[in-house]
């Protein structure tokens, strides 16, 4: 058995999710899902493990991982068990994440004021 039409929040391969990613898949050979594992990596290193879930279940399963971040680049795979509890192959994707509203530190902004003196009341940070 093995987890074919990969999707996260109902894309293939998206960029730019701004929400916590959840996972969907289908089934290709076998005739019923008994259990899935789901693992997501970033820069190579494992973040979450679902470990083996006895379950049927192919849709909205929430990441349950660590907080992600903006722009962080995810593979994850998928390991499904058939009716007879026999391991199938992992089927990989990745995903994107956009712009989330996570804070911003800074620590020191410097203005050349081409000696003008302003007083600066707000200032826009634009993030590209």
């Amino acid at each position: 058995m093995k987890a074919i039409h990969l999707q996260v929040n109902h894309m293939t391969e998206p960029v730019g999710i701004d929400r916590e990613p959840q996972f969907f898949w289908q089934c290709e050979g076998g005739k019923t899902q008994s259990a899935y594992q789901i693992t997501v990596r970033r820069n190579g290193g494992i973040i979450w493990d679902s470990g083996k879930v006895s379950s049927n279940k192919m849709n909205n399963i929430p990441y349950a991982g660590p907080s992600l971040n903006s722009r962080d680049v995810l593979e994850w795979s998928v390991t499904l068990w058939d009716e007879n509890d026999e391991k199938g192959e992992p089927s990989s994707s990745c995903l994107e994440m956009g712009l989330l509203k996570n804070p911003i530190t800074i620590e020191k902004v410097t203005v050349d004021t081409k000696g003008y003196d302003y007083n600066v009341k707000k200032i826009e940070l634009v993030i590209v």
